[in-house]
């Protein structure tokens, strides 16, 4: 298993989405799949329409973590059992979703670090 991981770690693709094997060799074929995205449709009874479309890769990170924000958007919609407990809860989970889809249209949740932030509040003091 280790080989498998050695070798899957040492390719390099300019899109990122699910592997395929095909006559060239393993190439990005589709959408990224998680297990986040099973559990969505699975748990919380999204309908697999609201997902990314099968085909669809992303050449960018911050394009996957629009995607991302979107399914937990959808989650917090869908989901009706175990997810809220009260009304402060649901706007505390509406707010946070809301704000990462803004990092992640505005491209900060990929560069963000502890060096090279320059944009949040916290390096400002």
């Amino acid at each position: 298993m280790a080989t498998y991981i050695l070798q899957l770690s040492s390719l390099e693709f300019s899109h990122m989405g699910s592997l395929v094997e095909d006559i060239d060799g393993i190439s990005v074929g589709g959408r990224p799949l998680s297990a986040n995205m099973n559990c969505l449709i699975d748990l919380a009874y999204v309908p697999a329409c609201l997902l990314p479309q099968l085909g669809i890769t992303y050449t960018t990170s911050d394009a996957w973590y629009v995607a991302m924000a979107e399914m937990h958007m959808a989650h917090l919609v869908f989901q009706h059992n175990d997810l809220i407990y009260a009304e402060y809860d649901t706007c505390n989970k509406y707010v946070e979703r809301l704000l990462f889809l803004r990092l992640a249209r505005e491209g900060k949740l990929s560069t963000f670090g502890f060096e090279d932030d320059s944009w949040s509040a916290q390096s400002q003091q």
